[in-house]
């Protein structure tokens, strides 16, 4: 026989959990607008493209915001590795990069590349944050949009999106997030590119005034 202490304290821990992030293990965009502007204030270096990710314990995905997560890494320490030759951060919950030059090109491979297909998709930083904690809340931030050029490109040599698989597996709470448009898409529909992201992760825009939107099939094009 159950007392009626215990029962109530399970009868509040579940319609707790699932008020947080329901059946479908979704975040609210409200509780995600603060996390998001926390990672930029701390982490962002400028108005400079970045992408960082982090993977908190479940019981900390409503009240990561206390800073008793993330003030573990501090950003002063972050920002360091971020401007040294590699452009990563590599912390055990929680990892950045910045665009890295390519040497003998003028181009830069993306920091949402660098993040999850450097050296290779099943060795990334991304996946090993991933099964760090594989029921964890996730988040995955990029500044600016990830770019049809290269980062959804379909079959690109540089495309995320086979990477972004790896999200659907996951069983905790997680999240893809951008602020901007990136400059060389905002003349372009880029709807069917972020519709391939949408398919293997909840996708959101929090936009600079920390306003965060969920994106759905039905408002892509207002998301842009």
């Amino acid at each position: 026989m159950v007392c009626a202490g215990v029962l109530r304290g399970l009868i509040l821990f579940c319609l707790f959990f699932s008020g947080v992030w329901g059946v479908e293990k979704t975040l609210d965009q409200n509780t995600l607008a603060p996390a998001i502007k926390f990672l930029r204030q701390n982490y962002q270096p400028g108005q400079n493209q970045v992408a960082i990710a982090f993977n908190a314990p479940v019981d900390k995905c409503a009240d990561y915001l206390d800073n008793n997560f993330l003030n573990k890494y501090p950003g002063s320490i972050v920002k360091k590795d971020l401007n040294s030759p590699e452009c990563l951060y590599k912390g055990q919950k929680l990892i950045a990069a910045r665009p890295k030059p390519i040497t003998g090109s003028t181009k830069k491979q993306h920091s949402e590349y660098l993040l999850m297909n450097v050296p290779n998709v099943a060795t990334s930083l991304m996946k090993k944050l991933l099964d760090n904690d594989k029921t964890g809340c996730v988040v995955f931030y990029t500044y600016n949009s990830p770019c049809t050029s290269t980062c959804t490109k379909p079959g690109g040599c540089y495309s995320i999106i086979q990477a972004l698989d790896m999200f659907e597996n996951h069983k905790g709470p997680k999240a893809f997030v951008f602020t901007k448009v990136w400059k060389y898409d905002c003349d372009k529909d880029i709807s069917t590119n972020l519709k391939e992201v949408l398919k293997r992760v909840p996708l959101y825009r929090c936009k600079d005034n920390n306003n965060c939107v969920a994106c759905t099939d039905k408002n892509l094009k207002d998301c842009m």
